[in-house]
């Protein structure tokens, strides 16, 4: 697997989702004031995404109402909007690259193209206790999660090749 050092490789191996969560998890760590992007606000920053909020309703059918119970366990900000720099860089700590990596081999597991935001949700699972706490609460496991990242992928392979197809 190649090994992540920092911010400047993990680009070319997200899917265009998982950058925008990560672009976003930035934001909302500069605005918080962090000097090194955590596990905690990456995961806040998944909670608030439309598209997570979208696949956590395929496991958990309740997410909407269920969110705020998180967000509370986290001790989300309520405000979402952070202030947002071009020109300000930041580091990930090593805790969030242990779930990149993590995610980079599921990603390989289950053979799929880039990491995937389920990809990342489900490594997270091993390095956020609010997040396994709640989880397990729903009666799911880190089995689950890796089984959607499984099914995510194969959706996504499934109108890939179907657009190539009616592209010919």
């Amino acid at each position: 697997y190649p090994i992540i050092k920092g911010t400047n490789n993990i680009a070319d191996l997200m899917e265009f989702e998982a950058a925008r969560v990560f672009d976003r998890a930035f934001e909302l760590s500069r605005g918080l004031g962090e000097k090194m992007l955590s596990v905690k606000t990456l995961l806040m920053a998944m909670i608030e995404d439309r598209v997570m909020e979208k696949l956590f309703i395929r496991i958990i059918p309740g997410f909407i109402s269920i969110r705020k119970q998180l967000r509370e366990s986290m001790k989300s900000p309520v405000p979402y909007r952070m202030r947002f720099s071009l020109f300000t860089s930041q580091e990930i700590s090593p805790e969030v690259m242990k779930v990149l990596e993590g995610a980079l081999v599921l990603k390989d597991k289950h053979g799929g193209y880039r990491i995937s935001v389920l990809d990342i949700m489900a490594s997270t699972f091993d390095y956020n206790d609010e997040f396994r706490q709640f989880i397990l609460s729903q009666d799911l496991g880190k089995e689950d999660l890796e089984e959607l990242a499984n099914w995510y992928e194969h959706i996504w392979n499934f109108w890939r090749t179907f657009n190539k197809f009616w592209s010919l």
